[in-house]
This record gives structure tokens, C-alpha cells and sequence, in this order.
């Protein structure tokens, strides 16, 4: 087992300046290549455009790449499929060649509605789980049971406001509409070869791809159904939003005699040097955890893991091309960088006694 730090793993990579976008507490910040060595240009099949297929219940079979393209699945894609047969999503990330057919155990997310076959790209919705469901997802990637996200997807509906079946398209039927009005708002850099994700000022997801073309294909699944799932939670339990930060600059400004419209103005400015010091301190926080490596042996599939985060990252050419992680629902990063901050202190001072 290696373990490995996320500067390894975003190598190669530096962030856009001055290219973040915010809505209702969900941050983006996108990365691009420093070293052009470290993308892997258009040697990748679309996962979007692939015909997967349910051979039984919990079986999903996934085709050779075509035209000698390699195929990474990221783990996590759902398929909801308006045709009658039910709905799968693959826990595990996949790297499929073009000499290889693959089948393997996926998750059942819709309990009531049976029925096994392909999943016509014209007849189904391919995404990414959202957050709360994926981090069950990852757990469950050694499992052969079908049904280990009913009982989540059951309680995930309930949380969400769109009723307490156990399917994952009654949350896309309740919210959809909502979620498209989301993902509007943000803009995909023509450069963008990946992005950190923060929600009210802390890390919950890194995500690296192989290319450009890759990081364009995943971009609204990721945004939109995974991180917007954040804001929805977050607008549901009536919480507050980071623009809170700039009333905090508001209140502040009041005593220096400025008209309203420089108060804004001038609050605004305040409020993003602060947001983008809170970026660059948690990206810097995140560089001391560790995360531990594990596959399969002779597989560049990998698992990730650390004490608040878990996800997966896929080596190819020598490099970690791909990359997910995100942050476990029950860790505290404060807790975190309080107790780090106290071992950092202890690793300084002198050994009890005066030893040497």
C-alpha cells in the first residue's frame, strides 16, 4: 500500500487565475496544464457515449472501447433509463481498452421497477451520483449485493424533499429543472483540465481528468447533478450562503463615511481577497493529508483514502490522469486543522526531561 499526497496527484497541474466562479456557497476553481507532458490529449472514449448493459439484476456489462481508444468510467455514473427495465449506477471506476469486454457488479437505484437490457443513449440520462450518495458508493465498491443503495436513496429523498421512494429519478423529477437552472451559471474554461470544489469556504471534492475534451464531457455531471445536490441540501434546511461574507465587509465599512454604492463596491473587493485567502489556506491545509493507495494487483485503477476524504484516481502513461475525491459527510476539516495545528506544535517542542 503507497501513500500519496495531492500535490503527486495534481502534478502537472496550476489553477486559472482569477477564473473561480461562486453561486449560493458552491465555489469552483479551475485547473489547467502547467507542463504540457501531463495531459494526455484525445486518446479517451466519451463515457456519455457509451451503451452499457444489465445482464441481470446487479450485472452491468460495459463494451471494448472502439477505434483504439482507452475508456475510463468514473465511478459513480448513474443511468436512469425511461425504457422499462431498472436503473443501475457502477460504485467502481473502470478502465476498458479496445480489445476488452467488461462485466461487472453494479448497484441497483430504483427498488420497485424490474426489467434488464441496453441503456439507449437516446432513452437515458447518464450522470454522477450526487454527493451524499456517493461516498455510500465508493464503500459498497467491493460488495456483490444489488440493493446496497436502496435504503440510502430512500432516506436521500426523504432529506431532499422528493418523496421516500427508494429511486434515484424521483430526486431528478422533483429537482432537474432546478439543478439545469444551477449548472447555468457557471462558465467551463476552454483550458480546464480540472477543478476544486468548495462549499462555504471548505474542500469537498478535487476532480483531475486525462484532457480537456474529458474534462468538458464530465463537467455538467460532476457540477450539476454531484456538487449541485450540495447547494439544494443547503437551500432546503434554509441555510445561510457566502454572501454572507460580503454583509460581514458591509458592517464593517459602515464607520468610514462611504456613500452606499462605494459601501458595496468596496465590500464586494473585501470579501474576495478574504474567499480567495480561505481557497489558498484550505488547498494548503489539504497538501499535509495523506492519502492511502490501494488496487488490485497489476491494475492502474486505484482506490484513495484518508482520515476525511475518500475517492479513486486511474494511472496511465506513467501519471495519475484521473482523479476524484471527495470529502467524507462525517468529517470536520476545523477539527481537523485544530488537531494538526496542536501535533505540529508538539513535533517542535523539546522532548520531555530536556532529552535529546
Amino acid at each position: 500500500m503507497e501513500k500519496l499526497k495531492l500535490d503527486k496527484l495534481l502534478q502537472g497541474l496550476e489553477i486559472i487565475a482569477d477564473a473561480h466562479q461562486s453561486i449560493r456557497g458552491l465555489s469552483i476553481v479551475p485547473l489547467r496544464v502547467s507542463d504540457p507532458d501531463f495531459e494526455l490529449g484525445n486518446k479517451y472514449a466519451n463515457p456519455l457515449d457509451v451503451v452499457i448493459k444489465t445482464t441481470s439484476y446487479g450485472r452491468v456489462t460495459i463494451p471494448k472501447a472502439k477505434n483504439g481508444e482507452t475508456l475510463i468510467m468514473p465511478a459513480n455514473m448513474y443511468y436512469v433509463t425511461k425504457k422499462s427495465q431498472q436503473d443501475h449506477a457502477i460504485s467502481q471506476p473502470q478502465k476498458v481498452g479496445s480489445s476488452d469486454v467488461r462485466t461487472i457488479t453494479a448497484r441497483c437505484v430504483e427498488s420497485s421497477q424490474g426489467g434488464t437490457g441496453n441503456f439507449d443513449l437516446d432513452k437515458t440520462d447518464i450522470g454522477i451520483l450526487p454527493v451524499a450518495l456517493r461516498e455510500i458508493s465508493w464503500n459498497k465498491q467491493e460488495s456483490t449485493e444489488m440493493s446496497d443503495l436502496w435504503k440510502p436513496l430512500g432516506a436521500f429523498n426523504n432529506q431532499m424533499n422528493s418523496g421516500g421512494a427508494q429511486a434515484l429519478k424521483s430526486y431528478f423529477n422533483k429537482w432537474s429543472k432546478d439543478l439545469a437552472k444551477f449548472i447555468a451559471h457557471f462558465e467551463r474554461p476552454d483550458d480546464m483540465i480540472g477543478f476544486i470544489t468548495y462549499f462555504k469556504g471548505e474542500i469537498v471534492a478535487v476532480d483531475k481528468f486525462p484532457s480537456r475534451e474529458y474534462a468538458k464531457w464530465m463537467w455538467e455531471p460532476l457540477v450539476r447533478d454531484a456538487y449541485g445536490s450540495l447547494v439544494l441540501s443547503d437551500h432546503i434546511k434554509n441555510q445561510t450562503t457566502d454572501l454572507s461574507v460580503i454583509l460581514d465587509e458591509a458592517k464593517e465599512l459602515k464607520s468610514n463615511n462611504l456613500s452606499p454604492l462605494e459601501l458595496m463596491v468596496q465590500s464586494v473587493t473585501n470579501a474576495k481577497d478574504k474567499i480567495h485567502a480561505q481557497y489558498s489556506d484550505r488547498l494548503n491545509d489539504m497538501m499535509d493529508i495523506e492519502f492511502k493507495r490501494t488496487s488490485a494487483e497489476g491494475s492502474d485503477v486505484y482506490s484513495l483514502e484518508a482520515e476525511g476524504y475518500i475517492g479513486h484516481t486511474v494511472k496511465d502513461q506513467g501519471f495519475y490522469a484521473h482523479m476524484s475525491i471527495i470529502k467524507k459527510e462525517s468529517f470536520s476539516p476545523e477539527g481537523w486543522r485544530l488537531a494538526n495545528e496542536s501535533r505540529k506544535i508538539a513535533r517542535k517542542q523539546r522532548p520531555f526531561g530536556g532529552m535529546n
